[in-house]
C-alpha cells in the first residue's frame, strides 16, 4: 500500500505547468483511489496490523494529494482571471496604437518669416549661438555680415562668428573671423576679446609663438580688462610648464 502511495508523488513533479484538464484528471485518480480506500475499509477487520498501518499512510498521504490539488485549482483559477484581465488590457492597448496609427501625420510647422529687420537678423543668430546651434548660427551671422556689413552690430555679428568656429573646434576659421574683427571694426568693443580668443585659437592649433604674442598684446595694449586677466593666467600656465 505504500508503494501505491509514493507512486502518485512523480505526477506532483509537474503541476508547476498544469492545466484545468489536468487537474480533472487528477481529481479522477484522487476519486478511484478513494473507492479503493473504502474498500479497504470495509475489510477493515481482516487486515493486519501492517496492513492496518499502510491503510492509514495511504489516507495521509491522500488528504496530502487532495490539499495540492486544490490548490493548484485555485491557482488555475486566479491565474486564468489574471490572464483574462491582461489580455482585455493589451486588446486596449492594440486598439489605442491602431486608432494613433490611423491619424494622419502633423503638418510640419510653416518656416518662420524671413527677417525684416537688421536687429532682428542678429537677434535670431545669436538665439541660434545660445541654443549651441553654431552651424545655423554662423549661417545666419554671415547673412548678417553680408547684407549689413557696416551695421553697428556688424563688429559683434564677426565676433560671434568666430565663436561659432571656435566652440566647433574649427580654429583656423575662428582666427580668420577673429582676425576681420580687427581689421574691419578696429574702434569696436570686440576688439579686446577677439585679440584674446585669437591668441587662444593659435594655441590650440599648436602655435605658441603667435598665440604668446597675442596674449601678451592683450596685457599690453588692454591691461585693465578682464580679457587681460584671462591673458595673464593662460601666460603664466604656459611659463610654469615650460620650466
Amino acid at each position: 500500500m505504500r508503494g501505491l502511495s509514493l507512486g502518485i508523488i512523480p505526477l506532483l513533479l509537474f503541476l508547476g505547468c498544469a492545466t484545468t484538464e489536468d487537474v480533472s484528471y487528477l481529481q479522477h485518480r484522487l476519486y478511484l483511489l478513494e473507492e479503493r480506500v473504502g474498500e479497504l475499509s470495509k475489510a477493515d477487520k481482516a487486515l493486519s496490523e501492517d496492513l492496518k498501518r499502510s491503510k492509514a499512510d495511504l489516507e495521509t498521504d491522500l488528504e496530502a494529494l487532495r490539499g495540492e490539488v486544490r490548490a493548484l485549482k485555485d491557482d488555475l483559477q486566479e491565474k486564468g482571471e489574471l490572464l483574462e484581465r491582461l489580455l482585455t488590457k493589451l486588446e486596449d492597448l492594440e486598439g489605442k496604437i491602431s486608432a494613433l496609427q490611423k491619424r494622419p501625420p502633423p503638418a510640419p510647422a510653416p518656416p518662420p518669416p524671413p527677417p525684416t529687420t537688421p536687429e532682428e537678423l542678429y537677434h535670431r543668430a545669436y538665439e541660434a549661438f545660445k541654443a549651441k546651434d553654431y552651424p545655423r548660427a554662423s549661417s545666419l551671422f554671415q547673412e548678417f555680415l553680408t547684407k549689413y556689413p557696416s551695421h553697428e552690430l556688424a563688429d559683434n555679428a564677426q565676433f560671434w562668428l568666430g565663436e561659432c568656429y571656435y566652440a566647433q573646434k574649427d580654429y583656423e576659421k575662428a582666427i580668420l573671423a577673429y582676425e576681420k574683427v580687427l581689421t574691419h571694426y578696429p574702434k569696436g568693443d570686440k576688439v579686446p576679446s577677439a585679440l584674446l580668443k585669437e591668441g587662444l585659437a593659435f594655441l590650440e592649433i599648436g602655435d605658441k609663438i603667435n598665440g604668446v604674442f597675442l596674449l601678451e598684446k592683450v596685457l599690453k595694449e588692454y591691461p585693465a580688462t578682464l580679457q587681460a586677466e584671462i591673458a595673464k593666467r593662460k601666460l603664466d600656465l604656459i611659463k610654469s610648464k615650460g620650466r
